[in-house]
């Protein structure tokens, strides 16, 4: 392992540094097909109904959204999700996987949009498969609770198909009452510095929001 040297704040004696990018670039890539895919839905859920918040975000940003889907979300690649199944309530996750087999499932199924249950699906196969491949990976991308980490991890893969038609109803955008994020990502900039900045600051910006999301849980848990 490479020591590390170069910090403000040097680490205690003996503390060993691993040079690795969180994520990877495979992570990276899956990351971007579904992030564009979250904006697909949201800019179809959002047309369907002109005006209404759709995904938890607010109806005036819809039509927005639909253009980036189509302009920035085939090359946009974040180091975090677009969306969130209440990642951050274990006790959520926790109910919902001692459920996954319920015959109950069935007319809850019914209920969910197609498309919604669909690509539920999919987020979940990549969350499952992600925190098989890379635990920590998969809490900076996702801003997994550890409690709802434990429990993705020990799913069955025959069960993942049930927990994806229980969770789809709680499908939302991250940081869905930031709207400046939002607004950063319908932004049309013109020339190719100005893309690269946007998308810079849309990056740096969902981070920041993403350490204040983890350092508030943290210290609701310490509360507690």
């Amino acid at each position: 392992m490479l020591e590390q040297i170069s910090l403000a704040f040097p680490p205690q004696a003996g503390t060993h540094w691993l040079e690795q990018a969180l994520p990877d670039e495979r992570t990276v890539a899956e990351l971007a097909g579904l992030n564009r895919d979250f904006l697909t839905l949201a800019g179809e859920l959002g047309a369907a109904r002109p005006g209404m918040p759709a995904l938890g975000l607010p109806g005036h940003l819809m039509a927005g959204i639909a253009r980036a889907a189509v302009a920035t979300g085939p090359r946009l690649r974040l180091p975090f999700a677009l969306f969130d199944l209440r990642f951050r309530d274990s006790r959520f996750w926790q109910s919902q996987a001692a459920s996954a087999t319920s015959v109950h499932d069935e007319p809850v199924a019914a209920a969910i949009e197609t498309r919604t249950l669909h690509f539920a699906r999919a987020v979940l196969a990549f969350s499952w498969h992600l925190v098989q491949r890379n635990g920590t990976a998969a809490r900076l991308v996702l801003g997994l609770d550890s409690g709802t980490e434990a429990v993705i991890a020990g799913l069955p893969v025959g069960s993942l198909d049930g927990m994806a038609r229980r969770t789809a109803p709680s499908l939302a955008a991250r940081f869905c009452t930031r709207e400046r994020f939002w607004e950063l990502l319908v932004e049309s900039p013109s020339g190719q510095a100005a893309t690269r900045e946007r998308d810079w600051r849309m990056s740096l910006l969902g981070q920041q929001l993403q350490g204040m999301d983890a350092a508030r849980a943290r210290q609701l848990h310490r509360r507690a």
